[in-house]
């Protein structure tokens, strides 16, 4: 019996971040200064990465939620690790059944009962310029 991989589909959040936006945040989270900031600003300039996504709005000027990548919250605190992963676990549980959707309206000759395997690939982490 043949393995093949018979689809793939893709979705992201709908929050996005230019590069330079997310090497710009980290410099001011940092305080970084001089040579620091610089390198900061060259690893994200010369990223082939152009946009991220996140589930994470803490950026925008119309943040739907107190801050959960930088700074304090409401109550003074940083957020722990622990509240930016339980975010995370909320926004993947909506984005995982709407990928399927999409995948079997892609493939209506693909009923749901054939699918044995999927494959899942994400990055939850905050500090990798690309």
């Amino acid at each position: 019996m043949s393995t093949y991989i018979q689809r793939v589909e893709t979705l992201v959040p709908e929050t996005g971040y230019a590069q330079q936006a997310i090497g710009e945040a980290l410099i001011r989270e940092l305080k970084a200064e001089g040579s620091t900031a610089d390198t900061i600003r060259r690893l994200h300039a010369h990223s082939t990465i152009r946009k991220r996504h996140s589930v994470l709005d803490d950026l925008l000027p119309e943040a739907s939620q107190p801050p959960l990548l930088f700074g304090p919250s409401a109550n003074g605190e940083t957020p722990s690790s622990e509240r930016r992963n339980q975010r995370y676990r909320d926004e993947a549980a909506y984005l995982f059944p709407r990928v399927a959707e999409r995948l079997l309206a892609q493939a209506p000759s693909v009923s749901p009962s054939a699918i044995t395997h999927v494959i899942t690939v994400s990055c939850t982490g905050w500090y990798a310029p690309g």
